[in-house]
């Protein structure tokens, strides 16, 4: 009798000490959140605080910009450009977007219709604040972040728009999405008046369509970011990062030999060539990558033949960041730091890194007039009737002179050394 109420007396014990130790860690643990929370609210107050400076300082060096119009703005861009994911309708959204953005868009509309298959949504904007001013010493940038909800799949070919857009909107459940869309122009660039309605930025001329690439006046091209704002980069859930202030090794050399050329040109020029491999690559067609590479490279990926590659048929980028130039005095070569992923027949995404190297030949310039608008002749910047054109159709450039693919390589290969790898493993 006498060891039951001990057993009993040692149970309570035991039960009233795992009540105190479970609510000593819940205690702490709540003291610990409470301490992350603050922290959180005080970065989030930092940053708006931040962020409300950098936008006064933008208005003091601008007194055109406007916060509200530029949202306005930015909106317009963001659904003239989602709803031609379906219509792959792109002619209206040139003046918003750089060539490389422009590039990605028609390259997956080409590679969807090598599959047979279009892709059919609707989405609906919840929210768009601007997220960040990042500056550097030739551009200036504001990032916009996009709330939204989703509703598409891929449906086929034979489909009309309107079938195909019902089809989506029934056979798929919403998403929420959170984009971060990145603009930048030129850092000396300001507002004009009536900018946003229908006018040329630099001279103010009247733009009679809206698929208009250069003003009929004053010639300025709209895409260029030159004199407004442009579309570079897109990208999903990932938080845009400000721009490094740590040197890039070999930029500055580069840019004292070519003053209109700087770091974000570079990376959209490489992010265009990159998408223009990918398509090459689906259509097992080398001959639409000619205008991009080395002829070293191009007798590399002829001799692949027609050979498709499937699984690169969804592909996105992850980043893309210059990190270094090498100069000699035959060839100015660029080093970008490539993280990129391609989705899988087992349904998940495969995630790749990668140095991507672009070379050209020393003593070539970058059109000033250019910006941008990367696949533009690199001389006279003229645009081209044939994307693919190996030569210009004004000045009878070689094109493939300008900045061209040397290769993708491993990253271990990538040294101090400004020599190129010998085996290219993509």
């Amino acid at each position: 009798m006498e060891s039951s109420a001990l057993a009993f007396v040692v149970g309570i014990l035991i039960f009233v000490a795992l009540a105190i130790q479970q609510w000593s860690a819940r205690k702490k643990r709540a003291q610990f959140m409470e301490k992350v929370a603050a922290r959180t609210w005080a970065l989030e107050k930092n940053n708006v605080t931040r962020l409300e400076e950098q936008l006064s300082e933008l208005e003091s060096r601008d007194p055109g910009f406007d916060r509200t119009e530029f949202l306005e703005f930015a909106l317009q861009a963001f659904s003239r450009i989602r709803n031609s994911f379906s219509t792959r309708e792109f002619e209206g959204i040139h003046r918003y977007v750089s060539d490389s953005v422009l590039r990605r868009l028609t390259a997956k509309a080409v590679v969807d219709e090598f599959l047979e298959r279009r892709y059919a949504g609707t989405f609906q904007v919840t929210s768009h604040i601007i997220y960040m001013v990042d500056r550097d010493d030739d551009l200036e940038m504001l990032h916009v972040h996009f709330r939204l909800t989703e509703r598409g799949t891929y449906v086929s070919n034979e489909l009309d728009h309107e079938t195909a857009i019902r089809a989506g909107r029934t056979s798929s459940k919403a998403n929420t999405l959170s984009e971060f869309w990145s603009f930048a122009r030129r850092g000396d660039a300001t507002t004009k008046a009536m900018t946003r309605k229908g006018v040329c930025p630099n001279c103010g001329a009247p733009l009679e369509l809206a698929a208009t690439l250069a003003c009929t006046h004053c010639e300025a091209i709209l895409n260029s970011g030159t004199h407004d704002w442009v579309l570079f980069k897109i990208s999903r859930d990932m938080q845009p990062q400000r721009t490094p202030r740590k040197p890039i090794e070999g930029l500055s050399e580069l840019k004292h030999r070519d003053r209109a050329l700087n770091r974000q040109v570079l990376e959209d020029k490489a992010s265009l060539v990159f998408w223009k491999w990918i398509e090459s690559r689906v259509m097992g067609e080398p001959n639409r990558f000619a205008r991009y590479c080395t002829p070293e490279a191009f007798e590399k990926e002829k001799a692949r033949g027609t050979e498709t590659t499937r699984h690169l048929t969804r592909a996105a980028i992850v980043s893309l960041d210059l990190a270094r130039v090498d100069l000699d005095s035959q060839r100015e070569r660029s080093w970008f730091r490539l993280r990129w992923k391609y989705w899988t027949e087992d349904g998940g995404w495969q995630l790749r890194s990668n140095m991507l190297l672009l070379e050209r030949k020393a003593g070539q310039t970058t059109n000033p007039s250019r910006g941008m608008a990367t696949e533009r002749c690199h001389q006279c910047a003229a645009p081209q009737s044939d994307r693919d054109a190996i030569f210009c159709d004004y000045c009878d450039t070689l094109l493939s002179e300008d900045w061209s693919f040397v290769g993708l390589f491993q990253p271990s290969e990538f040294s101090g050394s400004s020599r190129i790898p010998t085996a290219s493993p993509a």
